[in-house]
């Protein structure tokens, strides 16, 4: 346990190093932590800002079997502290706009709605969306539809079904 939170802080140190973060434990969060067979050391880090997980952005810090930094893979984004978290578009009013572009599909489960930061495919910039989750049944296919909207305009950036089934 002593090895694995030194291998955290120094994780954290070349972070901060590299990214030029002055806090990186402020942009991170640990998702998950695997020893491997070679006793390497690998970190898989959330990026997030304010508490709001930046969809997408993860990294991985790679640290030799004595804690020492290899190297780390992955993308982070720079432009999120310029993002106001204050949103227009309300958690109910995004599962209208999600309910409305699928066609007024059903429900089988229960619909999620969290605020995260996204990047928008049209801009290469990040926004504050509603990711809308709606499990739905439809044509005999269990579907889990996604929808990134735009939390001040209502506007959904990219949607797309996260459990896709092959048919025979």
């Amino acid at each position: 346990m002593q090895l694995e939170k030194e291998a955290l802080e120094k994780s954290f140190t070349y972070l901060a190093t590299k990214l030029n973060l002055k806090d990186p434990t402020l942009e991170f969060k640990v998702v998950d932590y695997i020893k491997d067979d070679l006793g390497m050391h690998h970190f898989r880090l959330q990026q997030i800002y304010q508490d709001l997980l930046v969809f997408g952005q993860q990294i991985i810090v790679h640290l030799t079997k004595d804690c020492q930094v290899r190297d780390f893979t992955g993308e982070y984004r720079k432009d999120v502290t310029s993002i106001n978290i204050e949103f227009k578009i309300s958690p109910s009013e995004a599962i209208l706009i999600a309910d409305k572009d699928s066609g007024h599909l059903k429900p089988n489960g229960k619909v999620e709605v969290e605020l995260v930061i996204y990047l928008n495919p049209k801009t290469d910039k990040s926004v504050l969306t509603q990711l809308v989750t709606l499990p739905v049944w439809h044509e005999d296919i269990p579907k889990r539809l996604r929808y990134f909207i735009d939390a001040i305009n209502g506007e959904i950036l990219y949607h797309y079904n996260d459990q896709p089934i092959t048919r025979k």
